[in-house]
């Protein structure tokens, strides 16, 4: 495959070959279960895209392109990536490298972009007014032991009660 760059717009690195590129695009779905039959799928989000790539960088500069994706990958600086695709926004998640006899001045990568979305953070000015209004409450007063007043209860049952008491009254003077 031809050569590819990533680039944060003021430093550009770029890969002598790239073997592959992987982008990996998927989504999550969430299912609930049902009394019978299937479960049900009410919502589905994507996910961030993943972009592995493999490839190479040889020549006299390699040393200084591997100290740069390293910065890169410390400092989570968002990316482009362009080769035989394109992906935007992206940062580098991993980032392995071979170094053996078979390249000289160079070495083997594998390295793993992710598409990111950063939020921007927003500042609102709130103007309080000076004229707040007073909240009332009533100022808290000690009025010492106080007894629970029950709920008078309907005529019905009052008289079924006195009833009670003097059927109680009567069996226990006879």
């Amino acid at each position: 495959m031809a050569k590819a760059i990533v680039t944060d717009g003021n430093i550009t690195v770029e890969f002598t070959i790239v073997k592959s590129e992987k982008p990996h695009r998927s989504s999550e779905v969430t299912s609930n279960p049902v009394e019978t039959g299937e479960d049900v799928s009410d919502h589905v989000r994507s996910n961030p895209i993943e972009f592995p790539i493999t490839g190479m960088i040889a020549g006299a500069n390699a040393a200084q392109k591997l100290n740069q994706l390293e910065q890169f990958r410390k400092n989570g600086t968002r990316l482009r990536y362009v080769g035989r695709n394109y992906i935007d926004n992206v940062v580098i998640e991993s980032f392995v490298s071979t170094h053996d006899a078979t390249i000289k001045n160079g070495f083997q990568f594998d390295i793993t972009l992710k598409q990111v979305r950063i939020a921007v953070k927003k500042t609102v000015d709130i103007v309080v007014s000076s004229q707040v209004s007073p909240t009332q409450v009533k100022p808290v007063e000690n009025k010492g032991r106080q007894q629970i007043k029950k709920k008078p209860t309907d005529p019905q049952t009052m008289d079924r009660m006195i009833a009670s008491a003097r059927a109680k009254v009567n069996s226990t003077m006879a």
